[in-house]
């Protein structure tokens, strides 16, 4: 089984200026990802950008602009993605993708290789990262099963959990359908202190808080 990593990484982005390049304690965010994907036992993995100083970083396969807009969604640049390589490497089928988006600095190989791991044992279509929490829209049950944020507490079961976007695991088979993740992937759960999504200022200092003072991160 060969299982592609794929880092989608556009220059722009709206409200941290050139957010996959801020200096997250004096390193591009974008690097603790790329050398996440480079430690793991992913068969290989690529930056899919626009940017050309992001391409200098290593790995990298440009895309066009329209594939790099505000409201791009992400399953056309992972098709893209995945159509550029084969085409690059005529040799090589994938048969599988992992989506490790940037934005997710505190998520490490090991992480990586645990759910490469999970996801060949259970031969399953989908598998994504989560932490166990509350959320009003990406919510799963112990068994992956998805509900709303909004049942009534006495209809809960005991714990909940939430997509936290750092790691997206998907068959060929499901990303030829159209689909990212199917209705009930499996689950690989991440600390909440690791499963921080840099979206704001606000993020970027507690995940440099964290780098400095969270102890060991494997």
């Amino acid at each position: 089984m060969f299982i592609l990593g794929v880092i989608p990484a556009r220059g722009g982005s709206k409200v941290i200026v050139r957010k996959n390049l801020y200096p997250l304690n004096g390193r591009p965010l974008i690097d603790y990802t790329i050398d996440a994907a480079f430690r793991s036992k992913l068969d290989d993995f690529v930056v899919s950008t626009d940017d050309k100083e992001i391409e200098q970083l290593g790995h990298a396969l440009m895309r066009p602009a329209h594939l790099a807009q505000d409201d791009t969604p992400m399953l056309p640049v992972i098709q893209h993605t995945v159509r550029h390589y084969e085409n690059r490497h005529r040799s090589i089928k994938i048969d599988a993708v992992m989506i490790l988006q940037p934005t997710s600095p505190l998520r490490t190989h090991g992480d990586i290789d645990r759910c490469l791991e999970i996801f060949k044992a259970n031969m399953c279509d989908s598998l994504v990262s989560v932490y166990e929490g509350i959320h009003h829209l990406k919510n799963y049950d112990e068994d992956g099963n998805p509900y709303l944020a909004q049942t009534p507490y006495d209809k809960r079961k005991y714990k909940c959990y939430t997509r936290n976007g750092a790691i997206f695991l998907l068959s060929r088979a499901l990303l030829d359908s159209g689909k990212l993740y199917n209705e009930k992937p499996f689950l690989y759960t991440m600390p909440k202190n690791r499963s921080i999504d840099i979206d704001h200022m606000d993020d970027i200092v507690m995940a440099e808080a964290l780098l400095k003072y969270g102890g060991e991160r494997k």
